[in-house]
């Protein structure tokens, strides 16, 4: 007996879902520019909260560990990551703890899935209400765009940062590139498609962030890792 008219339908929604297609953006809102390898046109898209509409982690999560002394080994401080539709069906094949391992060699993550992070400062107090963080602004926004046709490492990255007001105004720091070594040095040590993005991050609250004093600075929370000053 041959597949269901239902199993079929099914199949050809998840071959839908993951094949490569024009980058995903907010349909519903006519200011919202289709996504595409454009520091210009991501901030463009992050200005209008185009993004906001997607799947998104319950809640800002830290990015790293801290040590005894409270000591913030954090990569990005805190982070919000928001997850285009593509993006959310690759989690739900590849990353899906509860699922079976899927196929050898993994699935590649498809061309115009995107990850947007709101990156706020270590010790900010944000609550919930749907959408909006209440208490804090984000410092930034970190993206990545798949694109496996024009670099190796198939990822156009990039931040936007803002710096401390200047005449009255917030002036942000955006760069973005393909094969940007400061992310690819990071990145290279996911499992596999140069992303740490995992169903379970979309699907369940982080724990509290206790057992530590939030450092007196928030720091940079958009730069790299750097180790604290050795005492020695």
């Amino acid at each position: 007996m041959g597949p269901s008219l239902g199993t079929w339908a099914v199949m050809g929604a998840l071959l839908l879902g993951m094949a490569p297609g024009p980058p995903a953006s907010a349909q519903d809102h006519p200011r919202c520019p289709p996504l595409e390898p454009s520091a210009q046109v991501f901030r463009a898209f992050i200005q209008e909260g185009c993004f906001r509409s997607w799947a998104h982690d319950p809640k800002p999560r830290l990015s790293g560990q801290f040590g005894e002394d409270g000591t913030p080994y954090t990569v990005h401080g805190r982070f919000q990551v928001y997850y285009s539709p593509s993006m959310v069906q690759w989690m739900a094949l590849e990353r899906d703890p509860h699922r079976p391992p899927g196929p050898n060699p993994p699935l590649a993550v498809p061309d115009g899935a995107a990850m947007i992070a709101a990156v706020y400062p270590v010790g900010s107090e944000s609550a919930v209400d749907g959408s909006r963080y209440l208490g804090s602004d984000p410092e930034g926004y970190l993206f990545m765009l798949r694109d496996s046709t024009v670099s190796l490492d198939g990822w156009y990255w990039g931040r936007i940062r803002n710096q401390p007001p200047i005449s009255g105004a917030e002036s942000p720091v955006l760069e973005a590139e393909f094969g940007f070594s400061l992310c690819v040095a990071c990145h290279a040590s996911a499992a596999s498609e140069l992303t740490f993005a995992n169903d379970r991050n979309l699907r369940h609250t982080p724990p509290d962030e206790t057992g530590y004093q939030p450092p007196p600075k928030p720091g940079q929370p958009l730069t790299p890792l750097v180790a604290p000053a050795s005492n020695q």
